[in-house]
């Protein structure tokens, strides 16, 4: 029920509370700030996510004060990272080569780590809405004054904001508003994700296959669980269909390294599946007042390992550009830039290792150069990852 909150002014309204709307609700809401956060769904839930959280991740959990609590769940500390082509060659990446502080990477859930984050964000003083979504911005001469939104129970208010934050991913619900339709445009890729037991990968070791017309991957989560999660071109999704055993069949299993590690498997969750129309870059900043993270941001390729990175470190830019900046044009200009200077170089050098990893000949050859030279493998390593 959210017509209690119809006229209230908020300092800033955050729509999602996935990783990147939750850390941004809670530096806004520790500095003092006023913080509403609207969520469509009931948490916890599962997302599809690889689960995977590099290491840089890290100091943004010690910062969010939830370091403690992500160790309480136990999840799987993550030492290396192999990568199987389709031919058998591998290359194997310290992870601590992935941060500054050579931390390692963990495995977790989707459904505990935004759980703990949005624990922490009620906790930290914010307005959590679950079952409630921005239906429209309200703008008043050319500058954003509120939002309207409703409850799953059909309840609609009015709220007062000068300031709101698109982190609903991909869907990007409230950017949309003010960005080009690009509904009818066909996905690129499709990617699916479930949870299951028996793979027979060591538990420090995230997996990375290649296969016709895709990738995925398979690492631990928290109680001895793993996470499958790949992506296919929708050209050979609509070719095989609907059946996910056939997907898996005809796609990820097709690499000899996967066949052996999943031919035991069992599922523990269902599949979940979305269907991606791009990677890269959107408006971080749309309109006057109307900010962007995370994944509503840019999409970055999957295989890098750093989503939820890119989800925490672009709230923590957004967050300093506006408690660092009075005027709302300043805060803008200013998150543009850190946030071009942050994440384009990194999007620009994933989308030239996908399109490598495409050709076979090419991508063997890569993965014999950086096994030759591990000087070479850090560096296209960290050329991956997000500024911290």
């Amino acid at each position: 029920m959210i017509g209690h909150l119809d006229g209230q002014s908020f300092s800033a309204v955050i729509v999602g509370a996935g990783p990147a709307g939750a850390s941004l609700a809670i530096r806004l809401a520790n500095a003092g700030q006023n913080v509403l956060l609207l969520e469509k769904s009931r948490f916890p839930r599962h997302k599809l996510c690889g689960e995977f959280v590099s290491p840089e991740c890290a100091d943004h959990f010690d910062e969010l004060g939830i370091a403690s609590a992500v160790k309480d769940v136990s999840p799987a500390e993550i030492l290396e990272t192999r990568f199987y082509t389709r031919s058998g060659r591998s290359l194997t990446i310290p992870n601590k080569w992935l941060s500054r502080s050579e931390r390692s990477a963990i495995g977790v859930s989707r459904f505990q780590l935004d759980r703990l984050l949005m624990e922490q964000a009620r906790d930290s003083g914010v307005v959590l809405c679950e079952l409630s979504e921005a239906l429209s911005p309200i703008v008043e001469m050319g500058r954003l004054t509120g939002l309207k939104v409703r409850s799953e129970s059909g309840d609609v208010a009015n709220v007062r904001t000068s300031v709101a934050i698109d982190a609903s991913g991909r869907a990007q619900s409230l950017a949309r508003h003010f960005q080009p339709d690009n509904s009818s445009s066909r996905a690129e890729v499709v990617a699916f994700k479930t949870h299951l037991s028996n793979a027979k990968i060591a538990k420090d070791v995230c997996e990375i296959y290649s296969f016709r017309g895709g990738y995925g991957g398979c690492s631990e989560v928290e109680n001895g669980r793993f996470n499958l999660c790949f992506v296919m071109n929708s050209s050979h999704v609509r070719a095989i269909g609907n059946d996910r055993h056939a997907i898996m069949e005809n796609g990820i299993l097709k690499n000899t390294r996967a066949k052996e590690v999943l031919s035991d498997i069992e599922l523990s969750d269902l599949w979940l599946t979305v269907a991606i129309p791009r990677f890269g870059r959107s408006n971080c900043c749309p309109f006057p007042g109307v900010f962007a993270v995370g994944d509503a941001a840019g999409f970055i390729d999957p295989f890098t390992g750093s989503g939820i990175a890119l989800a925490l470190q672009t709230a923590k830019l957004c967050a300093a550009s506006i408690l660092e900046n009075g005027d709302i044009r300043n805060a803008e200009l200013n998150y543009r830039q850190n946030y071009l200077k942050a994440v384009s170089q990194r999007m620009r050098f994933c989308r030239l290792i996908r399109v490598i990893s495409a050709v076979p000949a090419v991508a063997d050859n890569l993965i014999d150069l950086l096994s030759i030279s591990p000087l070479f493998g850090k560096l296209v390593a960290k050329a991956t990852r997000v500024g911290t």
